[in-house]
C-alpha cells in the first residue's frame, strides 16, 4: 500500500472558504490516485510536540476542521489516524486533576511520590523522563517520556482503557481505515529499566491492537524492524501488522552520496528475510533518522561526515546523533546537485514502492518542497523546519511542471505494484558490478514488474531493455541505456 503522510494544516493558504482539512483533501484529489492512503497527522487540541501531546482525543481542533471533515476525507480514500495512547497533553483533564490533587488521579498516570528524577531512565530526547512537581507540600515525579508537554498514561487503568476504546469507536464511525499505534515501545515502564521495551510491553501492545481490531480498524505499529522491533506482534494475526524500516532513509541517502547501490541491495535483501510487512519511507515528518540499531557505525559516521561538510543540522540526544532535520529534497540537492533533486526523489519513490511491503511518502517530500529556501522558522525545535507549511503556489507550480507530470505517471504505475494491504510480495533484488555498481534491479514476482535504477550521477549503464518496452522511465534510451540518476519500470521477462 502507498501511504502519504500530511499534517492537517500542511498548506499555507489564505483561503478561508473551507477548513484546512477539507482544503488538503481537495488538493490531494488533484494529483493523488484514490488508491493511495492518507496518514493524517494529529489534529487534536494539543499542548505541543506538533500535535503529539493531545489534550483530548474527542475533538478536532476548531481551526483545522471537524469530525465531518474527517468523515468526508475517509469517503475519498483510506485514511490512517494516530492512536496516541502512551501519553496525554499536560493540559489534559487527567493531568490538571493530578496537579490539583494527586491522590485522586495518580493511578491513571505514572506518578511517584517522594522520588527524584534521577531515579528513572533517560528520555529519548535528552534529560530524565521523570520530572519533579511540588503539590500540596509534597514532592511528586511525573513520568514524561518525551517532553514537559505530555504525561504518560497507565494502560491498565480502567479510565484510560475506556477513553481509548471510545476514541477507536469514534474513528470507526467516521470511516477511518487504520490506526497508527504511536510510541508503543514505551507502553510499559520500569524505574530501574530502560526507557523502551520493558516487561509487559508485548502484552500491552497486543491488548491495544486487539481493541483496534474489535473496532473494525487496522493497526499499524510505530516499530523499527530491528532485532527488538521484530519481537513485537511476532505470531498469529499480529504478524501482518506493518512495522517500519527506520534505517532505510539513511541507507538510501548513502546510495546517492556514493553513487552505488551495493549497500542498499544488501539492506533490502535482509528485509526480505524478516517475513514481516515492512514500510519503507525515504523520510518521515521528523527527518532522516540516525538512531536505528540497524545502522552500522560506519554508515552513521559516513552520513554525519557528509552532513557536517554540507552544514546540515544533526540533532543530538543524550550525546548521541539522533536524526538529520533538514528536508530530504534539500539533502538530495546536496548529494546529487540541485538540478537533479527531483530525479533523486523519483528514485526514492520507486525503490520504496518496490523494495518493501508498504511505502510511505511525506507530502512535502512528494512535491519536492525545500523549506530551507523559503520558510521562516521561529521554533527552537529543529524538527519545526520539516513541519513548515507548503505554499499553495508551490503546489500549483509543481503540478503544472514536468516534474508534476512525471509524478502523476509514476504514481499510477506504483499503485499497481503496491496494492495489497499487509502483504509483502516476493522480490528478487540485485545490483550491478564494477562500473555498473550504481545499478539496482528489483523484480516484483507478483506484479510481474521489474524496476531498474541508476544511482550513479555520471555513468550510464546498459540494461538490455529499450525505451519502448518501459511502462515508466525518465532516462532510458532507445538503445537500452539507462542514464545517470534514472529509473525504468518494465514488465518482467516472462511477461514481455
Amino acid at each position: 500500500m502507498l501511504i502519504v503522510g500530511a499534517y492537517p494544516d500542511s498548506l499555507a493558504s489564505s483561503c478561508n472558504k473551507t477548513s484546512p482539512i477539507s482544503e488538503l483533501s481537495e488538493i490531494l484529489s488533484e494529483f493523488l490516485p484514490s488508491e493511495i492512503c492518507l496518514h493524517l497527522l494529529p489534529f487534536y487540541p494539543s499542548s505541543g510536540d506538533f500535535g503529539f501531546a493531545p489534550n483530548t482525543l474527542r475533538k478536532v481542533r476548531s481551526d483545522l476542521g471537524n469530525w465531518s471533515d474527517i468523515g468526508n476525507l475517509a469517503k475519498k480514500r483510506k485514511i490512517i489516524i494516530d492512536g496516541i495512547y502512551n501519553h496525554v497533553g499536560i493540559e489534559h483533564e487527567w493531568v490538571k486533576s493530578f496537579l490539583e490533587k494527586p491522590s485522586i488521579i495518580s493511578n491513571v498516570l505514572f506518578a511517584y511520590k517522594g522520588l527524584q528524577p534521577n531515579q528513572g531512565p533517560l528520555s529519548p530526547r535528552g534529560g530524565f523522563a521523570l520530572r519533579e512537581y511540588h503539590i500540596e507540600d509534597e514532592c511528586w515525579c511525573l513520568w514524561q517520556t518525551f517532553s514537559e508537554a505530555a504525561a504518560d498514561v497507565r494502560l491498565d487503568s480502567v479510565i484510560a482503557q475506556k477513553e481509548i476504546k471510545n476514541h477507536l469507536e469514534v474513528l470507526a464511525s467516521h470511516g477511518v481505515w487504520g490506526v497508527r499505534l504511536d510510541a508503543l515501545v514505551y507502553y510499559a515502564k520500569k524505574l530501574d529499566g530502560d526507557i523502551r521495551h520493558n516487561p509487559g510491553v508485548y502484552e500491552k501492545a497486543e491488548m491495544v491492537a486487539d481493541w483496534v481490531y474489535e473496532a473494525g480498524l487496522n493497526p499499524i505499529a510505530q516499530l523499527d524492524c530491528d532485532a527488538m522491533g521484530v519481537t513485537y506482534f511476532a505470531e498469529g494475526k499480529y504478524k501482518q501488522i506493518p512495522i517500519n524500516d527506520f534505517s532505510f532513509s539513511t541507507i538510501l541517502a548513502l546510495a546517492f552520496i556514493e553513487g552505488s547501490a551495493k549497500g542498499l541491495e544488501h539492506h533490502l535483501k535482509l528485509n526480505t528475510k524478516l517475513q514481516r510487512v515492512v514500510t519503507l519511507a525515504p523520510r518521515t515528518h521528523d527527518g532522516i533518522l540516525l538512531r536505528s540499531e540497524k545502522l552500522s557505525d560506519v554508515d552513521k559516521a559516513q552520513i554525519i561526515k557528509f552532513a557536517q561538510r554540507e552544514n546540515l543540522k544533526v540533532r543530538i540526544s543524550n550525546g548521541t546523533p539522533y536524526e538529520l532535520n533538514c528536508s530530504a529534497p534539500y539533502f538530495y540537492s546536496k548529494a546529487v546537485g540541485v538540478d537533479n533533486t527531483y530525479r533523486a526523489i523519483v528514485i526514492a519513490l520507486s525503490v520504496a514502492s518496490f523494495g518493501g511491503g508498504h511505502a510511505y511518502f511525506y507530502l512535502p517530500f512528494l512535491v519536492g518542497y525545500m523549506p530551507e529556501y523559503s520558510a521562516e522558522v521561529q521554533d527552537e525545535d529543529p524538527r519545526a523546519l520539516n513541519r513548515s507549511k507548503i505554499p499553495i503556489e508551490h503546489i500549483n507550480d509543481f503540478l503544472k511542471s514536468k516534474d508534476g507530470d512525471l509524478l502523476a505517471d509514476l504514481l499510477n504505475v506504483l499503485c499497481v505494484v503496491n496494492t495489497d494491504n499487509g502483504v509483502s510480495h516476493p522480490k528478487e533484488i540485485q545490483s550491478g558490478k564494477d562500473i555498473d555498481s550504481g545499478l539496482l534491479v528489483i523484480e516484483d514476482k507478483t506484479c510481474m514488474l521489474k524496476l531498474y535504477v541508476n544511482f550513479s550521477n555520471s555513468v550510464s549503464t546498459a540494461i538490455g531493455v529499450c525505451e519502448k518496452e518501459a511502462i515508466f522511465t525518465n532516462g532510458l534510451t532507445e538503445n537500452g541505456v539507462l542514464k545517470p540518476l534514472s529509473v525504468a519500470i518494465v514488465k518482467s521477462d516472462e511477461e514481455r
